[in-house]
């Protein structure tokens, strides 16, 4: 499991996969219920993430804090 701070991509990502987890979580900050990031070094990478191949990216809520 990965944190995505509110701004910015995690500290820990290379290349171009903080850009990936910026869209996602703006996607699911939207309402979008989940989604994948594919690899698109291979062949036919969408028809592999509809088959559920890649990273698959969803929004967990946090813990609220107990108050007083």
């Amino acid at each position: 499991m990965c944190a995505v701070p509110v701004r910015g991509a995690p500290p820990i990502t290379q290349g171009g996969m903080g850009t990936k987890l910026i869209a996602a979580r703006d996607a699911l900050l939207v309402g979008v219920e989940r989604v994948t990031v594919a690899d698109g070094r291979i062949s036919r990478p969408v028809h592999a993430a509809l088959a559920g191949h890649g990273t698959r990216i969803t929004m967990q809520a946090q813990p609220q804090e107990a108050t007083g």
